[in-house]
């Protein structure tokens, strides 16, 4: 079984400034500081490669690893796939 969950919102910032920090597949790290201790990306890629996996580690102790499926700066798109998550705080 598949499920599919899209999202999208209205920044009021020029789209190049707002592009430029969305498309490093690393930008949670950056955006969220608060909530996430680390943002790594897995295997030597790149943080603009296709296909790389990142790794995100969050300070109450989940940790969720994506893969970036589309990097589209023609239309400003990012897709990723959710490939695994642990639940920490959920357990405690």
């Amino acid at each position: 079984m598949s499920t599919q969950a899209k999202a999208s919102t209205v920044i009021s910032l020029p789209i190049s400034e707002v592009w430029k920090s969305l498309r490093d597949f690393t930008f949670p790290e950056k955006l969220l500081k608060t909530h996430i201790e680390s943002c790594t990306m897995e295997n030597s890629s790149s943080s603009h490669e296709v296909g790389g996996l990142r790794t995100i580690k969050w300070k109450s102790g989940d940790i969720r690893t994506d893969r970036l499926l589309c990097l589209d700066d023609l239309h400003y798109n990012v897709i990723l796939k959710l490939k695994k998550l642990n639940f920490l705080s959920f357990s405690r």
